[in-house]
């Protein structure tokens, strides 16, 4: 082994040794994963222990509701689902062209209706401020920061949960 080759391996042992001397730092807090998606335009966020998932939506079957915001029924793993157009939830005036569902985390038995899915992505926990603004049908009154835009963080367990409420109604 050449004098180089020497020195390098003894440098990397007492870095080596010297990383198990060192007293432990503090653990880094750990990171909100949320999905990312677009209703009309506005940027939403959902915590992702909120979500059962999220799926492409294929062909609905309409049905006849008394509630304007089911879309139909969809086939999704051997299942029907009804499915239930986001943008009506929040008070939007129509609904966007159905090319994704939310799915609900068990037991929401639904799936919301999109047009943009934009990603999954894990936010700092200093990035989510209180804002009156973001509060409302669905909206959990928080807005979280994400790179150069700010996303209106949605409760989506409420909204599962007011649609399993109100299942007998539809």
């Amino acid at each position: 082994m050449s004098e180089a080759g020497a020195r390098g391996a003894a440098g990397l042992r007492r870095a080596f040794d010297a990383a198990f001397a060192a007293e432990p730092g503090l653990a880094r807090a750990a990171g909100v994963k949320l999905l990312t998606l677009a209703v009309h335009g506005d940027r939403y966020a959902v915590r992702l222990e909120q979500a059962g998932g999220v799926a492409r939506c294929g062909a609905l079957t309409p049905l006849p509701s008394r509630a304007p915001a089911l879309l139909g029924l969809a086939g999704l793993r051997g299942e029907a689902l009804p499915v239930f157009s986001l943008a009506l939830l929040l008070g939007y005036p129509s609904a966007e062209p159905a090319r994704w569902l939310l799915l609900g985390a068990a037991p929401a038995q639904a799936g919301l209706a999109l047009g943009d899915f934009e990603g999954c992505v894990e936010a700092d926990p200093e990035a989510f401020v209180q804002s009156a603004e973001a509060a409302g049908a669905g909206r959990s009154g928080m807005v979280v920061r994400l790179g150069p835009h700010a996303h209106t963080l949605l409760d989506a367990a409420a909204l599962f949960a007011s649609l399993r409420a109100t299942k007998e109604r539809y």
